[in-house]
């Protein structure tokens, strides 16, 4: 399944092309090649999950885990690397249909209900660079990988949170939710500071064949998970009251 790298690089090089040269292009055009990409994307995920789940399960009765491409990203020492890569288990299968599926769903309705918006190219490679985030996101072979990737999912809904930068109410919102997600995200940083230490890696899939577990039994990583997701959710820090801030950004992408 190497052709899974697609996945993931598709998105990213409709952002970069979308991103760099966008404006050049017709909104109709430049539409429609995000929108053609994300097709791509989703019938290759479609293909991804066939081909995993008509393989079988193993002689424990589960289906594997795989690792179909992974590189070295930073090599720090001998012994101490991350990785970049791509793990395939029934979780993140699936998570990449529902991804590619709805960001499918919503480059096409935004042909039409974002016609005339000015910043039109801008959004589509906005949209690309969100799906390529979430993408990266669950299938992480690392939870560096997930941690990075999550990162820039933020970075994504910062910039189509303040899409109409022109509008005060719009950048308010966005430098809200990003600020305030970065505290959250910091109990996402202790739990894998926290997981490094007591497991003595970073990865995902090992875990998963020695103990047999799923993403997220691991307690320290379960509770750094609730904290980051409460606050990202919420638009609030964890722990804190308020009500969450409006949706500034585009109709098509909001929550």
């Amino acid at each position: 399944m190497e052709y899974t790298i697609l996945i993931l690089l598709l998105p990213l090089l409709s952002f970069l092309f979308l991103g760099l040269a966008g404006m050049k292009l017709k909104p109709v055009v430049a539409g429609a090649i995000g929108t053609a990409v994300l097709a791509v994307v989703a019938l290759l995920s479609y293909c991804t999950a066939f081909e995993y789940f008509s393989a079988g399960r193993d002689a424990s009765g589960v289906f594997p885990t795989l690792v179909p491409w992974n590189t070295v990203w930073l090599p720090i020492s001998r012994t101490l690397h991350i990785d970049l890569g791509i793990l395939l288990d029934p979780i993140s299968v699936m998570m990449l249909v529902v991804i590619s599926t709805v960001s499918l769903m919503v480059h096409v309705y935004s042909l039409g209900y974002m016609k005339g918006e000015r910043g039109f190219q801008r959004y589509y490679a906005f949209l690309s660079l969100f799906t390529m985030s979430m993408i990266g996101l669950v299938v992480a072979t690392n939870i560096f990988q997930m941690y990075l990737f999550w990162e820039l999912v933020g970075v994504s809904s910062y910039l189509l949170i303040g899409f109409y930068y022109t509008k005060k109410e719009a950048v308010a919102a966005s430098k809200k939710a990003f600020i305030v997600t970065r505290f959250a995200d910091l109990g996402f940083l202790i739990g894998i500071l926290i997981y490094g230490l007591l497991r003595r890696d970073l990865l995902l899939h090992a875990r998963d064949a020695r103990a047999g577990g799923r993403r997220g039994d691991d307690p320290a990583g379960v509770g750094a998970d609730v904290r980051r997701r409460r606050g990202q959710e919420r638009h609030v820090p964890a722990g804190t009251s308020g009500c969450p801030t409006p949706w500034r950004g585009p109709r098509p992408c909001r929550r």
